[in-house]
């Protein structure tokens, strides 16, 4: 809190600062909206109101540098009102030392475990959960490898534990059964996410799932259509009841839909389409899709949207 005293500002050191600047001799907590003074009252602070203004500027770009070199302070900026008119609110916020735990289901490998150092690079507590957790090789002193099945609701809620959102990154085998099913695994593992997650009060989650899923289906150019449906149709319906039990489910809910997956280290460089008119197939890598999901859960962007993910087209720049 700011208390303007004689003409004198004086700021406090709380973690939120709350700067009123008044052009008051007395000092000031909160002055109501509209509040009435004399003629010679109002005259005095309408002729200090420049001078406020410039201190308000002064104590911005302090506040500034102490942002940066505090990051977990939070300052807000504010002019109370002043002869009847309301100044300017300015308001500085950092938030991303507000580290969240999160749990990586599925995180043991492709965009899972992109996703699970992906968050470490962060600063975020980390859990990851998969059948093969343990064997990934990684050690971090915010990272707590849990094995488990993700078809198992007590282990599910095991890794659900302390939680503030879920990356649900599961994936299947390019093998004989993408083409012949059943695949269920994606629509069964969500009925039990989606039960631990209700049990646990855990409500926000970020969900792979592909082009191609749900209503994006209908972007799929009718060149790639019989490629697609041939290779990918089984599993595919599988991620589009997923995708619908997501949408019906009432939590805090972002779906990615990449386009081809590749390798390769992280280019922060690719194309978020949220508007349905843009959909269309592309490439883009994996690790790019886990600063998307990561950052999804960060910010709480994105939330009750399935956006498609390219860095380009089929074919390079484009």
């Amino acid at each position: 809190m700011l208390l303007a005293t004689d003409g004198k500002l004086v700021l406090s050191s709380s973690g939120t600062t709350d700067i009123d600047v008044s052009s008051s001799g007395k000092s000031v907590i909160g002055s109501a909206p509209g509040a009435a003074g004399s003629t010679d009252d109002q005259l005095r602070r309408s002729r200090m109101m420049p001078a406020c203004k410039r201190k308000l500027d002064e104590i911005s770009q302090k506040s500034i540098q102490t942002l940066n070199q505090s990051p977990e302070t939070s300052v807000t900026l504010s002019v109370i009102q002043i002869g009847g008119t309301q100044a300017p609110k300015h308001s500085l916020k950092r938030t991303e030392t507000n580290m969240a735990k999160l749990v990586v289901v599925g995180g043991s490998s492709g965009v899972g475990l992109a996703c699970v150092k992906d968050a470490l690079s962060r600063g975020h507590e980390v859990t990851l959960f998969a059948r093969s957790a343990s064997s990934t090789g990684l050690s971090h002193e915010r990272l707590q490898a849990v094995d488990g099945d993700a078809l198992v609701k007590a282990d599910v809620l095991q890794a659900l534990s302390g939680a503030n959102a879920v990356l649900q990154t599961l994936g299947v085998p390019f093998d004989l059964k993408l083409f012949t099913g059943p695949i269920t695994l994606f629509s069964e593992s969500t009925k039990v996410l989606l039960d631990a997650m209700g049990s646990t009060g855990v409500s926000r989650l970020v969900a792979l799932t592909g082009f191609g899923a749900g209503d994006s289906k209908s972007a799929v150019s009718a060149l790639q259509r019989p490629g697609f449906n041939l290779v990918f149709g089984k599993a595919y319906a599988d991620k589009s009841e997923q995708e619908r039990m997501i949408k019906a489910s009432g939590l805090d809910w972002t779906m990615a839909r990449p386009g081809v997956l590749r390798n390769g280290s992280k280019t922060g460089k690719y194309r978020v389409l949220a508007d349905s008119e843009e959909w269309r197939n592309g490439v883009i890598r994996r690790a790019d899709v886990a600063d998307f999901m990561v950052g999804a859960a960060d910010s709480n962007e994105y939330v009750h949207q399935a956006p498609v993910l390219i860095s380009h087209g089929l074919v390079p720049f484009t």
